[in-house]
């Protein structure tokens, strides 16, 4: 072969080469941009949101008349009603809340009232009737069993966020939805206000087609994230997987501002075979839990702030009345109150409920709080109520404490009312209960 043909052939093999190489990177960057794109969409129509099984952890599934979550199953404007005042609410029971008397006029207001009533949910149709979010005539006797639709369950929604919630409708978006103004005043206030807080997507839908629990589901897990009614100080539920605590699956919500750790403490069981996980006892007792953490912070925030120069037995015996129930013996608060003044015992602390950290160990309920508290004393041993008239002796110093305790409270099931069973707190800490 020639020179000249050699240069030729080796100039030809480097623009193939090059050719290539140019081909190789731009396929690179294409399957990278395809990549990226399918990860946008994919994180955009995923969240870390699965709504089936919030219904049952949230304990949202027994407001249906059947308890599932099916997601082909049709709604009737009276269920879909009732779910969307449960969620605002976050109570599976109303009772408490309305004059039965009102409602049925032979009740006796003891005895059981299901059997008097004219149909199903008509509890609930009362309550939105006396509070306005519905017309007396929407859902009544005849129709109460007609079908819900999409646009129903929107207007349910935004007058159960202006009447139980008492918050302002936001309608103030550009909406993507043909012929809106053929749409009621109060529909059209719904559909803005629901896209304006993401409740459901700025876009066109079949407003009136029959409404499914996949679609009520959805609509009823974003408001209760939305506007908090999952938890008791308007605290932000957790979605971010990565906070998430490896044994999720035990609760029924975690909070965003709680660190994961303090959930993942195992939880003391007494008796494993009525032992009753956080996310199990939420589903049951729910409506309790604002009692709950109230009994639990009312009797630690008592019991961490003493002043010898000013505690006396009667503050102290009703500064605990309601979260003792008054079980706690005039004997065991006199023997404390005169240990305090004789040893110029000072202790100052907070407390603070980890919800919806709450379990039933078998025996008793737990509710797991986060305190804080320093002492001085002459005397540094058993310096908290529930120290003495034990065995043993607990020692204290002087540094800032912080702890993580499973407080134990029990219940006059008679009457529903809960209690805090007075305990050494050195032998409550989570993950080591004695």
């Amino acid at each position: 072969m020639k020179k000249g043909e050699q240069k030729i052939e080796k100039t030809e093999k480097k623009k193939v080469f090059k050719s290539k190489i140019t081909i190789l990177f731009i396929a690179i960057i294409v399957v990278a941009i395809i990549v990226v794109a399918l990860l946008f969409i994919f994180n955009k129509n995923n969240s870390n949101i699965n709504y089936d099984n919030d219904m049952i952890s949230y304990g949202f599934d027994k407001l249906y008349n059947n308890e599932t979550t099916k997601s082909n199953e049709t709604v009737s404007k009276s269920e879909s009603l009732k779910m969307i005042i449960g969620v605002a609410l976050n109570r599976n029971n109303i009772d408490e809340l309305v004059d039965l008397t009102s409602i049925l006029p032979d009740y006796d207001g003891i005895s059981d009232y299901e059997d008097k009533l004219e149909y199903d949910n008509q509890i609930w149709v009362e309550y939105a009737k006396s509070f306005e979010m519905i017309s007396s005539s929407e859902i009544t006797k005849v129709n109460q069993n007609e079908k819900a639709t999409l646009i129903d369950a929107l207007t349910y929604l935004s007058k159960a966020k202006a009447k139980l919630l008492n918050k302002t409708l936001d309608t103030d978006v550009e909406v993507k939805v043909k012929n809106l103004e053929s749409f009621k005043a109060d529909q059209q206030f719904a559909i803005k206000d629901m896209i304006k807080n993401e409740i459901i997507e700025n876009k066109d839908y079949n407003w009136r087609q029959t409404l499914t629990k996949q679609e009520l589901n959805k609509l009823v897990i974003n408001f209760a994230l939305k506007y908090n009614t999952l938890t008791l100080e308007d605290e932000k539920v957790n979605i971010n997987k990565a906070k998430e605590p490896k044994n999720i699956a035990d609760y029924p919500y975690t909070l965003a501002n709680i660190n994961k750790e303090v959930y993942e403490i195992e939880n003391y069981i007494s008796d494993a075979d009525e032992y009753n996980n956080a996310k199990l006892t939420y589903g049951k007792i729910k409506e309790k839990y604002n009692t709950l953490k109230y009994c639990a912070e009312q009797y630690l925030n008592t019991i961490l702030n003493i002043d010898y120069t000013t505690t006396d037995e009667a503050k102290l015996k009703e500064s605990l009345t309601d979260a003792t129930l008054d079980l706690v013996t005039s004997e065991d608060i006199s023997a404390y109150v005169a240990y305090v003044k004789e040893n110029n015992i000072k202790i100052t602390g907070t407390a603070k409920a980890q919800m919806p950290a709450i379990y039933f160990d078998g025996e008793l309920y737990r509710v797991r709080v986060k305190i804080e508290y320093t002492v001085t004393s002459n005397k540094m041993e058993n310096v908290l109520l529930g120290d003495l008239g034990t065995d043993n002796t607990f020692k204290y110093d002087s540094t800032k404490k912080e702890s993580i305790i499973d407080l134990p409270l029990n219940v006059v099931e008679e009457y529903g009312m809960f209690y805090v069973v007075k305990t050494p707190i050195q032998n409550i800490t989570a993950g080591s209960v004695k």
